[in-house]
């Protein structure tokens, strides 16, 4: 029988305390660096509001003035002007910055998953281990794919499944506008909207996640082996590895809230944790491969 979430996640802060010392410096290392690539690379733009009744010649859409970059969505039904305003010289400051710190946090990360993994197997580990992925070939730049492919899918997932609620609100606020009724009911479709779009883009983002975790367990393994292994990890038990991811979308949403600070504990228990589901699917797709069949033929 297949635990519940609960007993996973007792489990796993088990192992968790049972390896700290294989990963704590690490796992103190990658938050710190975080933290400071977060302060260096700073905001990748400013946003803005005005009313609508100051501002009446702001519309939606993206305009150009030299320098400067406006991103608008006109919300006539709330009677503002909801924008988000940068630069080139930011754009282009923010994606060095991002670009020199992706680079260099991803293969720590990809290097403190497998610490984890082998914490978790019972497995002796080395601080040392996690510069292989740094200097041995190919895993560098796996680290770097996979993350990509995990925290950028992400990202693209999250603003995707968002996009038609807002593209709602922006087509049919004018229309709405005056009329408190078509309003509430304007507001309501808007929020299941995206609720709906945002459930739907953390499914996504599950479907990924185990990419991350199979490459860590297996750093021998090519980017297509990868993919198909880690898709399959969690062929049949998805919607199971989404509902548990979701209940522990809190500690997600109270990292957010620290500034990262919290992830000296999060990160390692939310890893931990979904290395134990995957470990538990594993063990349950063994036992029926295992059991016997029985011919029921006459």
């Amino acid at each position: 029988m297949f635990p519940s979430s609960r007993q996973i996640k007792i489990q796993a802060k088990i192992t968790m305390a049972g390896s700290l010392s294989r990963w704590l410096i690490i796992t103190v290392l990658f938050v710190v660096g975080n933290l400071v690539a977060n302060y260096l690379v700073g905001g990748i733009g400013t946003p803005v509001a005005w009313y609508i009744a100051d501002r009446p010649d702001l519309v939606s859409g993206i305009t150009i003035k030299g320098d400067e970059i406006w991103v608008l969505s006109r919300f006539d039904m709330a009677g503002v002007v909801m924008g988000f305003l940068t630069s080139y010289t930011t754009l282009k400051r923010y994606c060095l910055f991002f670009g020199a710190a992706f680079l260099l946090l991803s293969p720590l990360k990809m290097g403190l998953l497998e610490l984890y993994w082998k914490g978790f197997r019972g497995q002796e580990v080395s601080v040392k281990g996690v510069l292989n992925w740094y200097i041995k070939p190919g895993r560098f730049a796996k680290a770097v794919i996979v993350e990509l492919i995990v925290g950028g899918g992400g990202w693209l997932l999250g603003i995707l499944a968002a996009a038609p609620s807002v593209l709602f609100l922006i087509s049919m606020g004018g229309f709405a506008s005056g009329n408190t009724s078509l309003m509430s009911l304007v507001a309501l479709i808007y929020y299941t909207l995206l609720f709906v779009g945002l459930l739907c883009g953390f499914y996504c983002y599950t479907l990924l996640l185990p990419l991350a975790y199979c490459l860590a367990a297996q750093p021998g393994y090519s980017l297509g082996k990868v993919v198909q292994r880690g898709f399959a990890s969690v062929q049949g038990y998805r919607k199971k590895f989404f509902y548990f991811r979701l209940s522990m979308l809190p500690w997600n949403i109270i990292s957010r809230l620290t500034g990262g600070m919290a992830d000296m504990y999060i990160f390692p228990y939310l890893s931990f944790a979904s290395l134990e589901f995957l470990q538990e699917v594993a063990k349950e797709k063994q036992k029926r491969a295992e059991a016997p069949t029985v011919d029921i033929r006459v």
